[in-house]
């Protein structure tokens, strides 16, 4: 063989071997693990309510598991970063405070009480961090709102609506009647003055009510547990972030709200004291019974 010849086969097998390395570099794409932010779960997990608390932990979990398995591929994995309020509005502004200054945290599932939730509403709307709640809320000062605040619990009107029928009493703050616990206060042995309602509904007039009588309520299995409501308010969180991951935009704060925003509109929510309620909900009367004395 000439030298020319053997020069032309030595430059066909060089430019040969560049094209499949390009071919090859071009098949490949470098590996990248997903990234991963947080999902805030805020509820009571020492104390009377510890054993609602992680059960309401175990059914975030596994929500956000299946929800984990679905978005690996669009490159986003979630993790539960759950905080214990004690039930405790103070402790439950401080919790708020906490998951607001995080920038992985995406949402919120929280908290397990009107009055915690209430306290933590205003610090997450302020910072753009979108809110589901567990229960319905009391009406806060949304003047500085960057985000809806959203709720799967019983509208307030319709809670209102109860008590008046039922319940004539002064002072009647509203609950959730999803969640069994109560106490009375009362200021006349003959008729009740005021009802104090911590997380549940209960009036009965056939009871004679006196002073320093603590009643509770039967627990209806009808009525959904603290883990029931927590993983529809999981549901409703996912379901946003699933949005905002399956279109292929970057997972903000702002991007999750907005899709939570608008799935709620298209529901046919309904607003209500500056709060997203479902359009559907019922509560029930519960019938009384004593705590007993120790």
């Amino acid at each position: 063989m000439c030298p020319a010849t053997r020069e032309g086969r030595r430059r066909f097998l060089a430019l040969g071997a560049l094209s499949s390395l390009a071919a090859l570099s071009a098949g490949c794409r470098p590996w990248r693990s997903p990234r991963l932010y947080r999902l805030g779960l805020v509820a009571p997990f020492e104390g009377l309510f510890r054993n609602d608390g992680y059960d309401a932990l175990d059914r975030c979990r596994a929500s956000v598991s299946q929800w984990n398995a679905a978005a690996r591929a669009h490159g986003a994995q979630l993790q539960v970063w759950a905080v214990d309020d004690g039930n405790d509005p103070e402790l439950a502004a401080r919790r708020a405070r906490e998951l607001v200054g995080d920038p992985l945290v995406l949402a919120v599932v929280g908290h397990a009480t009107p009055e915690t939730g209430t306290a933590g509403a205003q610090l997450y709307s302020a910072a753009g961090l979108l809110q589901v709640s567990p229960t319905p809320l009391a009406q806060f000062d949304r003047a500085d709102a960057r985000a809806p605040t959203l709720s799967v619990g019983v509208r307030p009107s319709r809670v209102a609506e109860v008590l008046a029928t039922h319940a004539p009493l002064s002072d009647a703050p509203l609950a959730d009647a999803g969640l069994l616990e109560l106490a009375l206060r009362l200021a006349s042995p003959d008729r009740p003055q005021s009802l104090r309602l911590t997380t549940g509904y209960c009036p009965d007039p056939l009871v004679r009510i006196y002073p320093g009588l603590e009643f509770s309520a039967a627990v209806d299995p009808a009525q959904p547990r603290l883990a029931d409501l927590v993983a529809a308010a999981a549901s409703r969180s996912l379901k946003a972030l699933a949005e905002v991951a399956a279109a292929g935009s970057a997972l903000t704060r702002a991007a999750v709200m907005e899709a939570a925003l608008a799935a709620a509109e298209r529901e046919g929510w309904v607003q209500e004291g500056g709060v997203w309620y479902p359009p559907e909900g019922e509560v029930a009367v519960l019938p009384c019974r004593p705590v007993p004395n120790d």
